[in-house]
């Protein structure tokens, strides 16, 4: 008997450890098995195999810092395969077991949409929580929306009506979110639940419906709501529903009606995009222009103004945009019209009032984009007036405070005497880092395991973003990314900073370095133009029939393979290889037409050969600068400048 017992005893004390070893371990991971579970877990996730990651993920212990990044794979693995409640389950872990983590907020907000149905209640709650966490203004309105679309679901599951005061509150949720993101992901079931909780929205609210509707692209729909909205406020919009209608004699009727006597009750882009969409259907934008600044009152004058002075007469431009700045002064088309000013008087030699006025400039508008525009002119004014000292201070401020700029690039080509557009100059290449300093080890850790979505959530920021696109091999989106958050820094980074390198990244190289050097042209020009021309998306196409990197027009592409003896059919063009190639020989052609000047061809590849012989025909001018800002084609003028700025960008970050 006692033998049993001992017996007994021992096999219950080994069953009692192996459990305290089993837990130990589930609790206790070596942080190499974790990362290579995780790593064998991701695999699967990629390749599809949402049953075995869901496994694997579960195995990370959790004490490890990649048990939050894991549970939050586990619920991403459950959704794939349709398993809602282990999806919330994971997501309630989180919220529950590691609510310091920065996935914490989006478990939240994961874990609530799924609970609207089941229990409204802590789907309320955590939406609640949200409205107070740190998390963007877009999950902030939804989660608020969320909120009014939960009560909504309650009185119509009861068969009830809200009080007058829980109406105005579910209201204002419903509002917040169509005003803020009228084409939004909610935007179509707000406005339809809006219908079912109120049968007497008012004609104001009305107008934020129809706008949903419009925005989702249910234009019949948005017209039947038009017309129950209150038309001081809907004008605009409804006239961009009209146009998508072909309704041309109802929009031109309604634009009259609005900029003369509902200007004010209307956003600015609203009325803005309601003139251009307009705007595109006339053949005479000047007679266009000129009849809306006939009619136009107070708010938004400034804007039809702003547009009748580009389209007027050259010989009428100048008055029209002193007039414009004397009657807007505080306008936010103010510098466009003073800086067309300025260049009017430097280029007719009025050098003492474009000095002026330059000062002017730079005193009252600090922040303009334009600002190293008219300081670049102030500086070159200076530089013919013998100020050569103070020429020199103002270039290189330029340098030092806007060095991605086209005028950086000017002013860095004077300071050095050089006298082609372009230099000799070896680009090296450089591999593309992850853009911000990592502190957190999940961090690290995810960017070893090229776990993107994860480093995208845990880091939120727009370089990280970018470098996440870069590496999922979105490079267009990924070049757009990183230029708008390096548009939001005030000062810009030294030009080894890994940030510049996404916004100018070097896709294509080897083949563009390959074709420019055999048929003589600059690489860092060749990859200038291909970068503005389709930021490195091969497969695409503009309205004219531009096709792949170099936008080559397919007439254009076949005339030089045939005078080069090339055999290519035009779906080539979308080849990487063969649009380089025809793309470097097309600007050899034009290249060498207009005297192997870099400047002439660039503004010639975008506006044509002959019109760049008629204006370097007609147009006065003492120099390269003065040509290009009196490139008639605003687009040209335009592009000559990006294609510049990005030129000297290649040249600078990869010197």
């Amino acid at each position: 008997m006692n033998i049993d017992i001992k017996t007994t005893l021992k096999i219950s004390i080994l069953v009692l450890c192996a459990l305290s070893g089993l837990c130990f371990a589930r609790i206790y991971q070596n942080k190499i098995h974790s990362v290579n579970i995780y790593k064998q877990a991701l695999e699967d996730y990629n390749n599809k195999n949402y049953q075995n990651s869901f496994y694997l993920f579960s195995k990370i212990g959790h004490l490890s810092h990649l048990k939050p990044a894991s549970l939050y794979r586990q619920a991403i693995s459950a959704q794939a395969i349709g398993d809602t409640n282990s999806e919330l389950n994971c997501y309630l872990k989180i919220i529950n077991n590691y609510p310091a983590s920065r996935l914490a907020n989006d478990a939240k907000y994961n874990a609530a949409q799924l609970l609207i149905e089941k229990n409204p209640s802590k789907a309320k709650k955590l939406f609640s929580e949200i409205l107070n966490s740190d998390m963007s203004k877009d999950y902030k309105y939804a989660a608020e929306a969320y909120i009014s679309i939960i009560k909504i679901n309650t009185y119509v599951k009861n068969n009830t009506k809200p009080e007058k005061a829980d109406l105005e509150e579910i209201e204002k949720g419903l509002r917040k979110y169509l005003n803020y993101a009228p084409n939004g992901r909610l935007a179509i079931k707000i406005s339809k639940l809006w219908t079912i909780i109120n049968e007497n929205i008012t004609p104001k609210d009305k107008t934020l419906i129809a706008k949903a509707y419009y925005y989702a692209g249910l234009y019949d729909e948005a017209e039947n709501i038009f017309q129950q909205s209150d038309i001081t406020n809907s004008w605009a919009v409804r006239i961009s529903n009209y146009i998508a209608l072909n309704k041309l004699q109802e929009a031109n009727a309604l634009i009259e009606l609005g900029v003369s006597q509902y200007s004010n009750n209307v956003k600015g882009k609203e009325y803005e995009k309601a003139v251009y969409d307009l705007l595109k259907t006339k053949d005479n934008y000047y007679s266009y222009t000129s009849r809306l600044f006939s009619i136009a009152k107070e708010k938004n004058k400034d804007f039809i103004w702003n547009l009748k002075c580009k389209y007027s007469p050259e010989s009428e431009q100048n008055f029209c945009y002193s007039s414009l700045y004397s009657n807007f002064p505080q306008s936010k088309y103010a510098p466009e019209a003073l800086s067309e000013i300025i260049i009017n008087d430097i280029i007719n030699k009025n050098y003492t009032d474009a000095k002026k006025l330059s000062n002017e400039f730079i005193e009252k508008f600090p922040d303009s984009e334009l600002n190293p525009m008219v300081k670049f002119w102030l500086g070159k004014i200076e530089q013919k007036s013998n100020n050569s000292e103070e020429a020199k201070s103002i270039y290189k401020s330029i340098i030092n405070d806007y060095p991605d700029s086209y005028y950086a690039y000017r002013a860095f080509w004077i300071l050095n005497k050089y006298t082609d557009s372009v230099v000799v100059n070896t680009i090296t290449p450089k591999k593309i880092v992850f853009p911000v300093t990592v502190k957190d080890k999940v961090i690290t850790d995810l960017i070893a395991l090229k776990d993107y979505d994860l480093i995208e959530k845990y880091a939120k920021n727009e370089f990280v973003t970018s470098w996440v696109q870069y590496k999922k091999g979105l490079k267009t989106t990924s070049i757009y990314t990183a230029q708008k958050g390096m548009a939001r820094l005030k000062k810009k980074p030294n030009k080894k900073d890994p940030r510049w390198k996404l916004i100018y990244p070097l896709h294509y190289y080897d083949t563009i370095q390959y074709y420019a050097n055999a048929y003589n042209n600059d690489t860092a020009l060749i990859l200038a133009i291909i970068r503005e021309e389709s930021h490195f998306n091969e497969k695409a196409g503009s309205s004219a029939g531009a096709m792949g990197l170099m936008q080559i027009m397919p007439q254009t592409a076949l005339d030089i393979a045939n005078k080069n003896n090339i055999d290519i059919s035009v779906s080539n063009l979308l080849l990487s290889e063969t649009n380089i190639k025809l793309g470097n020989l097309y600007y050899k052609t034009i290249h060498s037409l207009l005297n192997n000047r870099d400047i002439s061809a660039i503004a010639a590849y975008n506006g044509g050969i002959g019109s760049v012989q008629r204006w370097k025909s007609n147009i006065l001018y003492s120099d390269t600068d003065e040509f290009v800002e009196q490139i008639p084609y605003t687009e040209t003028r335009e592009y000559v400048k990006k294609v510049f700025s990005s030129y000297w960008n290649y040249t600078r970050i990869y010197e």
